[in-house]
């Protein structure tokens, strides 16, 4: 089942990250933070961006997000976007539902460009954002260290809609009405896991 996150969901979701933070370079993050600091991040993005999870038999097998860019007021139309999976929802669709959901939640919020921050090497999350439409434009070579290994971060970007002369502020994830974040979750909890 695909919906909205709550932060109730925190120690699900945070389950799912801890391993990308002890094991891998695919977060640059490195200590894993409190349930409590988790449960903040998700209580403090929920009013300005979506949270989803997609939930098997009662348990989050996955989880997507959006967050602010930059902190400048120029950046506003842009976001980053991030997801990640329990290992046995890999391969199985999931991704898919999350990430088209979160996108076009994101469109009709009025954000203009997303972008997704990818460790190198990781060929399946290259062929999985270019799939969904994103594409390569930046690699910054050595830019983390983690794990005793210096880390290359590929930036990939989609253009969720036309650039408009005069671009509208993008309304935040708290404001926008229930009824049609409501239609959109039930549109793509349709759609088959590809």
């Amino acid at each position: 089942m695909l919906r909205i996150a709550t932060p109730g969901d925190a120690p699900s979701m945070l389950e799912i990250y801890q391993p990308f933070i002890l094991h891998s370079g695919i977060t640059q993050e490195v200590l894993v933070p409190g349930i409590e600091e988790f449960t903040s991040r998700v209580r403090m993005g929920l009013p300005q961006f979506p949270w989803l999870v997609e939930e098997t038999n009662g348990k989050v097998t996955g989880y997507a997000y959006a967050s602010r860019y930059r902190e400048r007021e120029g950046y506003k139309w842009c976001v980053e976007t991030s997801i990640y999976l329990a290992p046995g929802s890999r391969g199985k669709g999931v991704a898919n539902r999350l990430y088209l959901t979160l996108l076009h939640l994101l469109r009709i919020m009025g954000y203009i460009n997303a972008y997704a921050v990818i460790t190198l090497p990781n060929p399946p999350s290259i062929r999985f954002h270019e799939k969904i439409g994103f594409r390569h434009f930046a690699t910054y070579d050595k830019v983390g260290f983690k794990l005793d290994v210096w880390h290359d971060v590929a930036w990939m970007q989609i253009k969720l809609q036309e650039h408009p002369y005069q671009p509208q502020s993008p309304i935040a994830f708290g404001d926008l009405d229930q009824t049609v974040v409501q239609s959109i979750l039930n549109e793509h909890r349709a759609s088959p896991l590809l």
